[in-house]
């Protein structure tokens, strides 16, 4: 079928959910300065959007199984005159064709347009952009790359026009560990690896937990909470308050001139 195809849960709670066990080798990764720490980073974000692990995603630790429960939270603000909300047909300079508009998409895209005017090069993969080497390679590029990453940190980078989008679909999420695989599990799980060719790679089992990891995805309940954004005291009710004390009003003067005109009339 199609891999792009959404999945779908019909109810909540793990046996529902997405089962993921990753093998990350932790003498394959970047180490060095650029990582301080093995495992993956998982974002969850809305079909469609460009996600950012390193913005707004949270860890997964290697010998561990994370169970992460999800729950989906929709915001919808007012635009203008209350706010410079933006929608999905936003006019923004994106450097990820393809993907609907999120604020740290944005975001993002300012500071790598900014880095690339500023350095000539990028620290993340965008077609037809050099890659900015590290210190060891290049000092004059990572120096260049941390000036401008201080001047996005302290917000002078003139990204103001990245407002967040009228309509915007988050997904709050709750974690819990456990280690994993369980001593018993083991002679299972390398049957498994067999298969793949990695049980290989991992040749004693006391070193499983360095290399192995598992999450647990799902919906903690199949609906949904949404927050909506309303003036509090809109222009009609304005117009009718008005229009209430005018009729008050109006309506008091006339009574007052028939009561002067009958007491004046007593006289005569």
């Amino acid at each position: 079928g199609d891999p792009k195809a959404p999945l779908s849960a019909n109810r909540p709670g793990p046996s529902a959910g997405l089962v993921l066990e990753l093998f990350a080798d932790p003498y394959e990764g970047v180490g060095g300065e650029l990582s301080t720490s093995s495992g993956v980073r998982m974002s969850l974000h809305e079909p469609g959007v460009k996600p950012f692990p390193d913005e707004d995603g949270f860890s997964l630790s290697t010998g561990f199984s994370t169970s992460i429960g999800v729950r989906q939270l929709e915001v919808q603000r007012l635009g203008s005159p209350y706010s410079n909300c933006t929608g999905q047909d936003a006019n923004w300079q994106s450097l990820y064709p393809g993907y609907s508009y999120s604020r740290t998409a944005c975001l993002q895209s300012c500071l790598a347009q900014s880095m690339f005017d500023t350095c000539g090069c990028v620290e993340t993969f965008l077609v037809g952009k050099p890659i900015c080497l590290n210190a060891k390679v290049n000092k004059v590029q990572a120096d260049c790359v941390a000036r401008v990453r201080e001047s996005y940190r302290l917000d002078n980078l003139n990204c103001d026009s990245c407002y967040n989008p009228c309509i915007d679909r988050l997904y709050q999420s709750t974690l819990s560990l456990s280690a994993w695989p369980a001593f018993d599990y083991q002679y299972h799980f390398t049957q498994k690896l067999n298969a793949q060719n990695i049980s290989a790679r991992v040749n004693a089992p006391e070193v499983f937990r360095e290399y192995f990891i598992r999450a647990e995805i799902y919906f903690e309940e199949l609906n949904y909470q949404q927050i909506i954004q309303r003036p509090s005291y809109p222009v009609e009710n304005l117009l009718a308050d008005i229009g209430g004390q005018i009729g008050l009003w109006a309506g008091l003067s006339v009574l007052g001139f028939l009561e002067l005109f009958d007491f004046v009339g007593q006289f005569f």
